[in-house]
């Protein structure tokens, strides 16, 4: 045991040839990759089964199945890297954006687990913190470090050191699949504000970039084992057959229209929505290109059902930037799509340690320091000597009337305590409450403002919204009505892009104009100047 953690340091540096390992509860798969400088090449893949229950919530519970199944394929495709790499997929794991000082990244860390308690509302001893430096940004004139910060229980990382050395492999570093599909992505995409979909058997990876930098990362508990267990309960198949059914036969319909199979996926798709325009409402910006990635891009349907609600056009993923391929390999390149996660783990990885691990590198260095200090004790003893013996005296008189300060203001660590007790209960409500958040609930702030402002010859005939997309028809005694109207509309920094894609203007009989037209815009949520406007003469009338 001591030998496989004191070769851990040299194991997180490791070069070369990695084996890299991704494992749910349907499947394991292993690639054989060189990184070497942006480029990663690929020697070989392998997908294989998973056996029945190894995997729970993220947490390998039977390492000595996991080991003889997965031994037993690096044998017969001889891999021979005596280092490997994981991706962790849990439901256990979170994430979270964060600000911080623009800092040397050798502080970062400091930082990032000083505040780890405002971050995650749970019990830090039993999680490992790592993160992510994404972008340096302005904010309100200063400096700062934008990061992603993420949180895994120690038991589950535990759990692949042990499937490391039950299989005689050191530990390069361990990812998570949040982080790797970010590392791959992010070479696949222009600058553009991206929406990357990520749908994994029993979960979802929501990106969305802007510039290329990530803005957002999301994780929703619902996957393609949804949709398969739909169509194994509708046609009597095991999960394999029906897997094998939904990529050869189109078992999804375009729109969600209460057939089961189709009707399996909303959820999944109402928490993709929700997470759109969070985002949406609150950057004011609309996305432009959306990507589908993973297993899902194989089921027939699928990127159509999803681009048709999402309101937005999908493109599936299914060529690599940046990934070569070994000229012996026998590797299909229309196949890598679905080993991201294993690419993205060896580009630029976080590494979770586990803690036992993380505290015995603590004692090595104690000792050390100990050592240090015990010699720099005796150098000390004899300057000491030659100090005069008043300097002396001064001193610890200093340090006494300190600590007597000190424990006067120990009381001030309970007031510190409850004010994180109640700032986590505070951030808590706050995430719901946005989680909950539509454009749609500021519908009458929308309409008032509309009754306001709309010229007195502008009449509505038609009027549709959906999460904050508005559809307007209707007639006006002219254009130069509409472009008023437009005017107004543009002057409410909540309504956003307003467009006219169709007007004309017709006399009558009498000679009398007469313009119809249709409009559309969005409104970002919030409240609108008018309805300012309206609360506050409300409140002096009172």
């Amino acid at each position: 045991m001591g030998s496989w953690i004191g070769g851990f340091m040299a194991a997180a540096k490791a070069k070369g040839k990695l084996v890299s390992i991704v494992i749910n509860n349907e499947y394991i798969k292993i690639c054989e990759i060189t990184k070497s400088g942006k480029n990663s090449t690929v020697h070989k893949t392998v997908t294989i089964p998973a056996p029945e229950g190894c995997y729970e919530d993220g947490i390998l519970i039977d390492i000595d199945t996991l080991s003889k199944t997965i031994k037993g394929v690096l044998v017969e495709h001889r891999f021979n890297s005596n280092s490997v790499a994981f991706s962790i997929s849990s439901p256990r794991l979170a994430t979270k954006e964060v600000l911080i000082p623009n800092v040397k990244a050798n502080k970062i860390e400091k930082i990032v687990q000083a505040n780890a308690t405002e971050y995650f509302p749970v019990n830090m001893d039993e999680y490992i913190i790592q993160h992510t430096v994404l972008q340096e940004i302005e904010d309100q004139g200063q400096k700062k470090l934008k990061i992603m910060v993420a949180a895994v229980p120690s038991e589950v990382v535990e759990s692949y050191y042990d499937l490391a050395k039950a299989l005689g492999l050191k530990v390069a570093f361990v990812d998570y699949a949040g982080n790797s599909t970010y590392q791959i992505m992010k070479q696949q995409i222009g600058e553009e504000v991206s929406l990357v979909i990520q749908v994994e058997n029993d979960g979802t990876v929501i990106n969305i970039f802007k510039e290329n930098v990530l803005q957002l990362q999301r994780m929703v508990p619902y996957g393609k084992s949804m949709l398969v267990n739909a169509v194994m309960d509708k046609y009597g198949l095991k999960y394999d057959a029906a897997t094998t059914k939904l990529q050869n036969e189109t078992l999804l319909h375009s729109r969600f229209d209460g057939d089961e199979v189709t009707e399996s996926l909303r959820y999944m798709a109402s928490n993709i929505n929700r997470v759109i325009d969070y985002y949406v409402s609150r950057n004011r910006v609309s996305i432009q290109k959306a990507y589908l990635i993973g297993h899902s891009t194989t089921i027939k349907g699928f990127a159509t059902l999803l681009s048709n609600e999402l309101n937005m056009p999908i493109t599936k993923v299914e060529a690599l930037k940046g990934i070569v391929l070994d000229k012996k390999a026998y590797v299909e390149e229309a196949t890598l799509t679905s080993y991201v996660t294993n690419l993205g783990a060896v580009v630029d990885p976080v590494d979770f340690v586990p803690r036992k691990m993380q505290e015995a590198g603590s004692k090595k260095e104690n000792t050390k320091s100990i050592i240090i200090g015990f010699f720099g004790a005796i150098a000390v003893s004899a300057l000491l000597v030659v100090i005069p013996l008043v300097q002396i005296v001064a001193l610890n008189a200093q340090i006494g009337s300190l600590n007597k300060d000190i424990k006067g203001l120990s009381t001030i660590n309970d007031v510190v305590n409850s004010y994180y007790n109640v700032k986590d209960k505070y951030n808590d409500v706050a995430a719901f409450a946005a989680l909950t958040a539509d454009s749609d609930d500021s519908l009458q702030d929308f309409v008032d403002y509309l009754e306001k402002n709309v010229p007195s010859d502008v009449v509505i005939s038609g009027f549709t919204i959906s999460s904050g997309a508005v559809s307007i028809s209707g007639k006006a005694g002219s254009k130069a009505s509409v472009a008023l109207l437009i005017q107004q509309l543009q002057k409410n920094p909540a309504i956003l892009n307003v467009d006219v894609p169709t007007i004309s203007e017709s006399k009558d009989s009498l000679g009398i104009s007469q313009a119809t037209f249709s409009l559309s815009c969005t409104f970002a949520g919030g409240t609108t100047d008018s309805t300012q406007e309206t609360k506050a003469s409300t409140k002096t009338a009172k």
